[in-house]
């Protein structure tokens, strides 16, 4: 077995997209319930990305895998000065990290419709506050702001795969769906 296909077996990924020579995968299943941050929905500055890159890669990752796991230059739109359409400034956040959440662009592209977005939970997750519906799905958190909402809140797809939005800091049901890119 490929040490890329190993990693893709130890959590569950699925491989979404392919550029030269990486590959992208993303978490099959919710791995665990997570709050998004503190009191900003900044993507560079969130509490569940030091846990992806901290954490989490080290406890999911052993050396052999760590090595093909690239280090990635993530960007993220922030909204600064206001909300979409009443002053507020578009820019691009540029992060390097290792493990990812998806932007609102990005789930759009690799998941051609709602039904591809819906997503399940692990049992670990369920046990640890994941929230799930009658349909057995839960919401997922993407790392984009909600550009109508410059403080509290950040874009997630919810359990009917629909794009939506919650706030950041009062919401610690929503999963967390790792990516990252392998080096082929």
């Amino acid at each position: 077995m490929k040490i890329s296909e190993a990693i893709k077996e130890i959590i569950k990924m699925v491989d979404i997209g392919k550029k030269d020579n990486k590959m992208l995968v993303i978490s099959r299943y919710g791995l665990e319930a997570r709050c998004f941050g503190s009191f900003s929905n900044n993507w560079e500055k969130s509490k569940i990305r030091q846990w992806l890159n901290g954490e989490f890669y080290n406890r999911a990752f052993n050396s052999n895998e760590k090595k093909l796991i690239r280090n990635s230059g993530i960007s993220t739109k922030v909204y600064r000065g206001g909300f979409l359409g009443f002053g507020a400034k578009e820019e691009l956040s540029y992060t390097d990290d290792y493990i990812f959440l998806l932007s609102k662009e990005e789930a759009e592209k690799y998941f051609a419709n709602d039904d591809a977005r819906r997503y399940k939970a692990t049992d670990y997750a369920k046990n640890n506050g994941a929230y799930v519906t009658g349909n057995g799905c839960s919401w997922w958190w993407l790392r984009s702001p909600n550009p109508h909402d410059m403080w509290g809140n950040v874009l997630d797809v919810d359990y009917d795969g629909d794009v939506s939005s919650s706030s950041v800091y009062s919401i610690d049901d929503l999963l967390a769906r790792p990516a990252l890119w392998i080096n082929l």
